[in-house]
């Protein structure tokens, strides 16, 4: 019998610490064809199910080209799937919602003209509760809760990959979104910058108060920062191979997490399952 445990049909949902419950997600059948009008049609996903409970911090690992981004896509409502329908809190996703869905990307997108304090503003001067005083107050909390204080003035041509990373957290943290979807988003960064932003993440994100879903290839990253880690398939015809639960409780240190034998457990098991996936990518 496997020691690790595949997930619930319906896992049981993470204690809330905030008024509004975050969102439970629902991938009910997706699928995706790229060039489904050409001579050529990809099928890319095919009737992928997953459920992600309300407050679940859930990392997706697959090899590349299985659909990661797109899953993440899809539910941000930025594409529309082929086949099936997405669930938030039990309604179909139809478009974009960015009052309550926060979206980092690998690349920020940081407007080069505009200043540290600028760009973390952007969102909320564009939303239909701005108020100049209470958007002023905030991006000085943010900036000083992303360790950016002295650089407020400062344009991202001025300011290392790290601290633009940390301005495009805070610019998608400060409209306080209950569902984050996160893209690959230290990849670009340099090791020591990458663990930072794996803390500053845990510590704002971490307590269960927001539903996040993580795509990564660093299989331990997912396992240091997720409750749950699923594995998709290669593609053509991408779907979900199997859920892992993590198991190693909260709060956590990136330092000392790896010192738990469950960690090395996970991270070994997902290695041999994607393995398998990635072998026939390239025709092994």
């Amino acid at each position: 019998m496997s020691m690790f445990r595949v997930a619930k049909a319906e896992p049981t949902p993470t204690v809330i610490r905030r008024s509004v419950a975050p969102p439970s997600v629902r991938f009910q059948g997706i699928s995706q064809t790229f060039g489904q009008d050409g001579p050529n049609p990809y099928q890319a996903i095919a009737k992928l199910h997953l459920e992600v409970s309300p407050g679940e911090f859930l990392a997706i690992v697959g090899p590349s080209g299985c659909g990661k981004s797109s899953l993440l896509r899809i539910l941000a409502g930025l594409e529309r799937p082929t086949g099936g329908e997405i669930l938030v809190d039990g309604q179909p996703v139809r478009g974009v919602n960015a009052a309550r869905v926060g979206f980092l990307f690998q690349q920020d997108a940081l407007l080069p003209w505009r200043t540290v304090r600028d760009n973390i503003a952007l969102g909320l001067r564009f939303s239909k509760e701005h108020n100049a005083a209470r958007t002023t107050g905030m991006v000085s909390e943010w900036i000083t809760k992303v360790g950016l204080s002295g650089f407020e003035d400062r344009y991202p041509a001025q300011l290392s990959g790290g601290m633009r990373k940390r301005v495009a957290i805070a610019q998608t943290l400060i409209a306080d979104p209950d569902l984050l979807l996160m893209d690959e988003p230290f990849t670009a960064l340099d090791a020591q910058s990458r663990h930072l932003m794996e803390e500053d993440l845990l510590a704002l994100c971490g307590d269960g108060s927001k539903t996040i879903l993580f795509v990564t290839h660093d299989l331990d990253e997912a396992t240091a920062l997720a409750d749950r880690i699923a594995i998709m398939t290669a593609s053509p015809f991408s779907t979900i191979k199997t859920v892992v639960d993590v198991g190693i409780p909260r709060p956590r240190d990136l330092l000392s997490v790896r010192d738990n034998p469950r960690f090395g457990e996970v991270t070994a098991y997902l290695w041999h399952q994607l393995y398998e996936e990635v072998r026939k990518v390239y025709g092994r």
